[in-house]
């Protein structure tokens, strides 16, 4: 007898679905009440039933002071919100002015009102700043109905079509990873958001029918709305031989409770699990099973990647299995390193990943790509099915690429699935009949996906109006390029080729049939949950049939093989009917023989097969062991190295930095020496250890640092070209320590005391590619909406959402002229967006003597632009030199630079705008406070500025030199910066007379050769705490991002570093979001790119 294997099964949860009476609503297991959470509350109108719903614990709550005032829903929601969850900050979102301000009032006069606040916004307006781990509304719910004539009442009940795919999506933005969204809708309208919502990742997880009495059908859905908690009841089937389930984290509502009673039940908790689950669970668990050794956690990584906090354990006490859960996607992977096994379970579910068994290559993309189909499906049956009842029937007044004309459920549904399978990023093009050309994904995930979608989004749709089926066909290819945009190539192939096909039948009951080779599967809508069910499983077309269909009455168009096949099958019926019961007798004595044969055969080989299986498992169990003590002899040796590693590591960290000093004058790369009483003159090629290597001539020499001066170097340069030198010197070594970081740079106030570099700690970050096919990106912000807005030279402004790289268009403005360096260059987002939604930009326009730069104000206003008004105009221009960086002060005050537009002079003249950093008032004004009256300039003697940025009260500012120092500038108030007449620092006879007679600010840092640092950000975020208090530029001839360590009094640079040099060619642009991301802009005029920097 052997022992029976133990059998297991592994999961995590991603939603559910279940409904309940409002008699006893159930409960969701509340979130842990940290300081910091923020809810949202708006546009409530119904209160009663939500108040029952989500105050269902009976939290004993101080009495409140309403005022009586019709519409003040939100505010009442909010109040509630803030008895509820004590240490959250709530925000409530007023669509009515006077509901409003009614609610500001019964805000203010509460014991919450340090933590509330009331805004008067639509949420179509309203910008979230911040993420929320809660939203509660309930929304206008009457769509495409007639409108109460009482504006106030319209305003709270109605909404226009496509408001809940708005609601939805701004919702699930605004959410934090474990947040979530109740709603309180009619039920016909919820049963609609719950499948729209599947569309933005938003699963229902409770579903509370409320009810007027209880002998009336339920006439509202408390809906709530989340990603994680999801149990299909698969489960219990397929699960139902195991000995143990081990739920890898996230388990969600009440999926606990239903596995235990199920099986035996081991668990770790997740990151959106609460106090409950987590004081049942623990969040390592290591045990034994079958003499294999098991470790499950949720957030674990996976070969090469783990997770920082069990990199060290994993690998000095490895396991034999490791399960991780948290991403949703399922892995398997063998890691060889510590001999491990490595699985994430993913998200347990639906029966098109039951069938990825099927085939090898199989990784989920396609499962995935069908889901998505199955969405957008659900979404055009939606539509289908109110046709007659709103504007959804007639032409669109366009033709197909067949010549058809396309009604406007054509139209609508190819939207959908593009949409749908855009948002799904495992479709690379879709080729459908309602476009003129394949429409190919681009987006950093899609472009390199694997499947080619060919569809035919609404077959049938002329038929409509008489309630006639319609429905999609859809066909799926794997492409044959590798990677990068696919092509008409990867479109074109043989319907031998396909890897999947079906389609969707819509009507009174609307199926989805398909194939992937391996069989054809039926399923069926079920309205009720929105979800499609395996009804018709394994469909076959019979071998013999007795109906035949064809549309008779074209026979005479027929050709003659097709009317004589007709004759054929009419005059066969019954003759057919009669052979057919002969046959199938025939076929049932024949299959009982054959049923006796096969189960004799089958026996034989099972018992061959047990004796088999037994030689192997004894085998295994003997290889087991002896691999298990090679293991430990392993593992000892490992603790043995880690252990000298560690305390070689304490010996390094015990060494205490050392301090070097670099006098005014210390001797830099690039520099000009004189060798010490001789007239022998050279350019310092290299420094290494106090010895300097010399260009003398064509030869290079080593020499003592002590046995040179440094001079003038252009009075070397002029004597060098009169003179020649030949021979070779030596000196021995010194012992000269320099800052090999700061190497061709120099500055009089910027480098004094610095730690040796050697032990400067290096901050370890990680780069990731957000999007690309850019052209000249040339300023980022990362807004209070958390999109990086971007401006492309062309005249583009652009929001990126970072999670995703989905990019959406703002606006274009025409009057650009893009020439040169010139075109549409800096922005800057009004501090107080929410409430105050400008665009501020500056771009150059017009063509010869009548080119120029101006600044322009827009209204930010349903996702688009309008509304330009022209704060300043008639800033001199060049296809150079235009500078343009705008930045918004903390005063409120707006900061412009303008470049010397290649008229040097103009820099030191008060009265041109040329080579100047100017200030005015946000409505273009100019503030009385500016150093010259009436006059915006704040600063003068600019070249070409480019970077910007103010860090406690201090303003600074990065600028191109000629061929010659690049400066980085503390910009004071009226003061001049030199050019044309000094360049860099104030060093040579006739730069000192006119910076002592100028009033001439030197630079803190100056770079030669050059460097052209252009974007300019202040980092001091603990995320990366390396960087802290320092100055971030990026360098467009350098090609590199640099770290400028500033000094407590933010006055000097103490340090300097370099991070992906030459990785990613020119850089320009430069921003950073609250939680201490850095995001960079490429400038190379093909293929920039968007490039997120975070820790690694």
């Amino acid at each position: 007898m052997f022992k029976r294997i133990h059998h297991v099964a592994i999961i995590c949860t991603d939603y559910t679905i279940e409904l309940f009476s409002f008699e006893n609503p159930p409960e969701r297991p509340s979130r842990p009440e940290a300081a910091g959470l923020r809810h949202l509350a708006f546009e409530v109108d119904d209160v009663a039933a939500v108040a029952t719903a989500l105050n269902a614990k009976g939290v004993e709550t101080e009495v409140l002071r309403i005022d009586e005032y019709t519409g003040t829903g939100t505010g009442v929601i909010a109040l509630m919100m803030a008895q509820r969850f004590p240490s959250a900050h709530v925000d409530a979102v007023e669509i009515d002015e006077l509901a409003a301000l009614a609610a500001a009032k019964n805000c203010l006069n509460s014991a919450f009102a340090d933590r509330m606040s009331v805004l008067y916004s639509s949420f179509e307006d309203f910008t979230a700043t911040l993420k929320y781990s809660m939203i509660v509304s309930n929304p206008p719910y009457f769509v495409n109905d007639l409108k109460n004539p009482e504006k106030r009442k319209e305003i709270a009940r109605h909404a226009d079509e496509g408001f809940f795919d708005l609601l939805l999506k701004k919702a699930a933005e605004m959410l934090t990873e474990d947040g979530l969204i109740w709603l309180i809708l009619p039920v016909k309208q919820a049963e609609s958001v719950v499948v729209n919502a599947v569309l933005q990742k938003l699963f229902p997880s409770k579903i509370v029918h409320v009810y007027s009495d209880q002998t009336k059908a339920s006439f509202r859905q408390i809906i709530c709305l989340d990603t994680h908690g999801y149990l299909d009841d698969a489960v219990y089937k397929y699960f139902d031989e195991c000995d143990e389930i081990w739920h890898a984290g996230d388990f969600g509502p009440d999926v606990a409770e239903k596995l235990k009673a199920f099986k035996p039940l081991k668990g770790v908790y997740g990151n959106i699990d609460d106090k409950e689950i987590r004081a049942e669970f623990p969040e390592h668990l290591r045990f034994n099973c079958e003499n294999v050794a098991v470790w499950m956690t949720h957030i674990g990584g996976y070969p090469g990647k783990y997770a920082p906090n069990i990199k060290r354990e994993i690998y000095t006490n490895p396991p034999k299995l490791f399960i991780a859960g948290h991403s949703h996607i399922l892995k398997v992977m063998f890691d060889p390193k510590i001999n491990c096994l490595h699985i994430n379970p993913g998200a347990a579910g639906q029966f098109i990943i039951e069938k990825q068994a099927d085939f090898s290559y199989a990784k989920g993309e396609l499962s995935r790509l069908l889901r998505d189909i199955g969405i957008a499906a659900k979404i055009v049956n939606r539509e289908v099915n109110k046709a007659g009842l709103v504007d959804i029937l007639g032409d669109a007044g366009t033709v197909n690429i067949q010549g058809e004309g396309q009604k406007k459920l054509d139209v609508f549904a190819n939207t959908q699935f593009i949409s749908a399978l855009t948002s799904g990023g495992e479709c690379c093009i879709v080729a459908t009949e309602e476009e003129d050309d394949f429409v190919p994904i681009d987006s950093p995930v899609s472009k390199n996906a694997k499947y080619i979608v060919c569809i035919d989004p609404l077959d049938g749709s002329s038929n409509i109006d008489v309630n006639v089926a319609v429905g999609t066909i859809f066909s799926i290819y794997r492409r044959k390029s590798v990677e990068g945009m696919a092509t008409l190539a990867d479109v074109l192939q043989k319907g031998t080729e396909q890897v999947a096909a079906g389609y969707v039948i819509y009507g009174s009951s609307t199926m989805l049939v398909y194939t992937t080779g391996k069989g054809v599967n039926g399923f069926t809508l079920d309205p009720s949950i929105g979800e499609f069910c395996l009804s018709h499983p394994n469909m076959k077309v019979p071998k013999d049939g007795s109906i035949y269909s064809i549309n008779e009455g074209n026979y005479v168009h027929f050709p003659m093989g097709v009317k004589q096949y007709l004759k054929y099958a009419q005059l066969s019926l019954q003759q057919n009917k009669v052979k057919n019961l002969v046959k199938e007798n025939e076929e049932l004595q024949q299959f009982l023989e054959e049923n006796r044969k096969t189960l004799i055969k089958e026996a034989k080989l099972e018992a061959q097969t047990i004796i088999k299986n037994a030689n192997k498992l004894v085998e295994n169990t003997i290889a087991g062991i002896k691999e298990n003590q090679a293991d430990k002899v392993a593992t000892k040796q490992l603790r043995q190295d880690l252990q000298k590693s560690l305390v070689q590591h304490q010996v390094k960290e015990e060494k205490k930095p050392e301090k070097v000093v670099i006098s005014t004058t210390a001797i830099e790369v690039g520099d000009w020496v004189q060798l010490n009483n001789t007239e022998t003159m050279g350019q310092v090629m290299e420094i290494n250890r106090g010895n300097l290597v010399l260009a003398l001539g064509d030869l290079r020499s080593v020499v003592k640092k002590d046995r040179v001066q440094k001079i003038s170097n252009k009075q070397a340069k002029k004597v060098v070209q009169s003179n020649s030198f030949s021979g070779r010197m030596s000196e021995a070594i010194g012992n000269f320590t320099a800052e090999l970081d700061l190497r061709g740079m120099r500055g009089e106030n910027a480098i004094q005391e610095v730690e040796n570099p050697e032990t400067l700690p290096d901050a370890d970050i990680k780069t990731e590619v957000l999007t690309q096919s850019l052209k000249f990106p040339w300023e980022m912000i990362y807004g209070p909406d958390n999109f990086i807005w971007f401006t492309e030279r062309a005249g583009k402004i652009s929001r990126l959402n970072p999670l995703n790289g989905v990019i959406t268009l703002v606006h274009t403005i025409t009057e650009v002229t893009s020439a040169g360096e010139g075109g549409l260059l800096g922005m800057a987002l009004h501090p107080q967006f929410s409430t105050n939604p400008y665009v501020y930009v500056v771009y150059d326009y017009g063509s010869g003597n009548n080119y120029k730069g101006k600044v322009v104000r827009f209204t930010f206003n349903n996702g688009v632009l309008s509304a330009p008004l022209v704060l300043l105009d008639q800033i001199p221009a060049s296809s150079v030199h235009n500078g343009s960086r705008l930045l918004i002060t903390p005063d409120l005050k707006l900061l412009v630079t303008t470049g010397d537009a290649s008229a040097a002079a103009q820099a030191q003249n008060t009265n041109s705008l040329s080579g100047k950093i100017l200030r005015l008032n946000l409505d273009g004004s100019i503030p009385s406070d500016n150093p010259l009256p009436n006059n915006p300039v704040w600063s003068y003697g600019h070249r070409n500025p480019q970077g910007l940025v103010m860090a406690n009260n201090r303003l600074y500012s990065s600028e191109h030199g000629p061929d010659n120092d690049d400066e980085i500038n503390l910009i004071q108030k009226g003061r001049n910066y030199g050019w044309p007449n000094v360049e860099g620092l104030c060093d040579k006879a006739e730069e000192k007379t006119f910076c002592a007679l100028n009033n001439v600010v030197e630079p803190m840092l100056t770079w030669t050769p050059t460097i052209a640092p252009s974007g300019l950000t202040y980092y001091n975020s603990d995320y990366i705490p390396q960087w802290k208090n320092s100055l971030l530029v990026v360098a467009l001839k350098g090609s590199r991002l640099l770290q400028l360590k500033l000094d407590e009094s933010g006055t000097k640079i103490i340090s300097a570093k370099d991070f992906l040099q030459n990785q990613f060619g020119r850089l320009r642009a430069i921003c950073q979001s609250p939680d201490g991301k850095v995001y960079i802009g490429t400038s190379n005029g093909t293929n920039d790119q968007l490039i997120e920097i975070s820790a690694r």
